[in-house]
């Protein structure tokens, strides 16, 4: 999971499930309105990359690009992954 954090004046993606979600990071510009280009990162990242959201007829975000990584919300991601194992996962959908 990744979420966008505001600080200061500035754009971060961040994952909150890390011990420390600020030791990594992308930081974030506004390029569209689904849409940020990743201007610099904490290590390792796809710096010059976007970000892109997809949006279904309701205006709910359905999934997110972040560079070539595609990401689902965690219900449609269990879903998508028992249709494509052919049957439910433990613990999933």
């Amino acid at each position: 999971m990744t979420d966008v954090a505001r600080a200061g004046d500035q754009l971060y993606l961040l994952t909150p499930s890390n011990p420390d979600p600020t030791e990594a990071y992308l930081q974030v510009t506004p390029t569209g309105a689904n849409s940020l280009q990743i201007e610099s990162a904490s290590g390792f990242g796809p710096v010059g990359e976007q970000v892109r959201y997809e949006r279904d007829d309701d205006d709910q975000i359905t999934s997110v690009w972040i560079g070539g990584a595609q990401a689902w919300p965690t219900q449609a991601f269990l879903a998508r992954r028992s249709d494509l194992a052919r049957g439910p996962l433990p613990g999933g959908a």
